[in-house]
């Protein structure tokens, strides 16, 4: 029987042990949390092989892993929260560049429409004198008649 703290005691057996292999197969390997080798050997031996299934098991049931004592338990806590700050950083940071991007993306939209609107501009510009010169040209041709 799979013993997971935190999942609710009427969920089947068999989605537990679905959810645990999918968290297995594509989660961050235990090594990224720089643990002890004890602590670490013991969470390996009990099944436990990355961070997000290890986030699935209660401070009680890790504290139950054979080789766990409190010691261990509180470095392997304090190392699941030290990632996830690091992680929420990362993730801050990621998103910091992503918006940083977008804007660079909208200033460059924006530099476009300003060259096209000069350039409309210059164009009117040029249509304008072309016209007051046309105006002159025909005051002056009434004026001789």
């Amino acid at each position: 029987m799979l013993d997971l703290g935190i999942f609710n005691k009427r969920m089947p057996e068999n989605a537990k042990e679905e959810i645990m292999t999918i968290l297995q197969e594509n989660g961050t390997p235990l090594d990224e949390l720089d643990l002890s080798y004890r602590a670490e050997k013991a969470l390996k031996n009990r099944g436990v092989s990355t961070i997000e299934s290890l986030k699935y098991y209660s401070r009680e049931t890790i504290k139950n892993i054979n080789n766990v004592g409190e010691k261990t338990e509180r470095e392997i806590h304090e190392k699941l929260i030290e990632y996830e700050k690091m992680k929420k950083e990362k993730d801050q940071e990621e998103s910091a560049k992503t918006e940083i991007e977008y804007l660079r993306i909208q200033k460059n939209e924006k530099e476009n429409e300003l060259t096209k609107l000069q350039k409309r501009l210059y164009y009117i510009e040029q249509r304008s004198k072309k016209i007051e010169e046309m105006q002159i040209d025909m005051d002056n041709m009434v004026q001789i008649v």
